[in-house]
């Protein structure tokens, strides 16, 4: 089945547009401050972590590798499950010398500005990877969707338009450090799109194509092989690299320690954060194992990873695959928005203001990285 491009274009505008809207409405103080400033929509901000790497990765771990898919899920849970110890006192120290990235933790650390460029160019290197992830993720989900149309211009296209959105989420504000209230009220929307997606898929996957609980549990005992394959053992797998990846990126990911640290407003967050955030990856990941088997039973012709994308295209229901492509949006274009204003923060704090200073006016620094701290002191 196939989709013309200007209905997919039009889901995608109006899902950015959505997301500006929620962005402008809450820096106008349209939405309370009771909500806004809520632990709970500081939990679901969080919600960025689930990538496309969660979105659609998780899945191709599950066809692969069993329950190894579930190290995307644990690791990350089980640093903020130790937040009290780990977290906490970053959380101090990034609020206290009002430190806004990783480059500016270790430049503080260290007392050197080789330090903050190191560790900038490092993090620009190694989030290339991830955000080009993002940008093929959207690019093949509208290929497969319709494949006339080419992945190149639409990767292009799809860069234009978020950055495009990025640079409005991001150049509202003078200082890096003030929170981005609408960028967090935006991201917690993103998280409950997110999660209805995935809970909807998987609803449709359970009752569409296995007939409810009691038809899959006829399939998998009729197909045991599927059961083996994702109960396989974890001793010789990779699970213990991956949990301390995972276990990390709180901390080393540009935009997980945006949104955990600078865009934090009080401790009490965190606290809640470290029992709420595992519970929302619990539920996120609940749909993993049935998708992968509907895709299975289905033999669907696409890779495992976009097996949530091909359910509606075997089902002929053209709302699924609309719906499976929005959460491909909601996966991709969050973390592409906040991970760039952290490395243009970090960019310009210790690649351009090192070599090149203007110039402050009316007696009012421009500066924004650790050295604000150092000097406040």
């Amino acid at each position: 089945m196939g989709y013309d491009l200007e209905p997919l274009l039009f889901v995608s505008v109006a899902y950015l547009l959505l997301l500006f809207s929620i962005a402008w409405i809450t820096d106008k103080g349209w939405i309370p401050q009771s909500i806004v400033r809520h632990p709970i929509t500081y939990v679901l901000s969080l919600g960025i972590y689930a990538s496309s790497w969660a979105y659609y990765g998780s899945i191709g771990i599950a066809r692969d590798s069993g329950y190894l898919f579930l190290t995307l899920y644990i690791g990350v849970s089980g640093a903020f499950l130790l937040a009290p110890i780990l977290l906490t006192p970053i959380l101090k120290i990034t609020r206290s010398y009002q430190l806004s990235s990783l480059a500016d933790l270790f430049a503080f650390r260290f007392r050197s500005s080789a330090a903050g460029i190191f560790a900038t160019l490092i993090m620009l290197a190694s989030i290339m990877p991830l955000l080009a992830l993002q940008i093929q993720a959207v690019s093949d989900s509208i290929h497969l969707i319709n494949q006339d149309i080419s992945r190149i211009n639409l990767a292009f296209l799809f860069c234009v338009l978020v950055t495009l959105f990025a640079i409005l989420f991001g150049t509202r504000h003078i200082s890096s450090h003030e929170h981005h209230q609408g960028l967090v009220m935006a991201l917690a929307v993103e998280s409950i799109l997110k999660l209805a997606v995935l809970l909807t898929l998987g609803f449709v996957a359970l009752n569409e194509v296995f007939g409810g609980f009691e038809g899959l549990n006829l399939w998998l005992h009729s197909n045991n092989d599927h059961i083996a394959s994702i109960q396989q053992p974890l001793e010789n797998g990779p699970w213990r690299s991956m949990l301390l990846l995972f276990f990390a990126s709180v901390i080393v990911m540009p935009h997980m320690f945006h949104i955990t640290f600078t865009e934090n407003r009080d401790q009490h967050s965190l606290n809640i954060a470290s029992w709420a955030f595992p519970f929302f990856l619990l539920i996120l990941s609940l749909a993993v194992p049935i998708l992968t088997w509907a895709g299975v039973k289905l033999e669907l012709p696409f890779s495992p990873e976009y097996y949530a994308l091909g359910i509606g295209q075997a089902l002929d229901k053209p709302w699924i695959t609309v719906v499976s492509f929005i959460g491909s949006l909601t996966a991709a274009s969050g973390l592409i928005i906040v991970t760039t204003m952290a490395l243009s923060s970090m960019i310009l704090n210790h690649l351009v203001m090192p070599f090149w200073r203007p110039k402050a006016n009316l007696g009012k620094s421009i500066f924004t990285g650790p050295w604000s701290g150092l000097n406040a002191c």
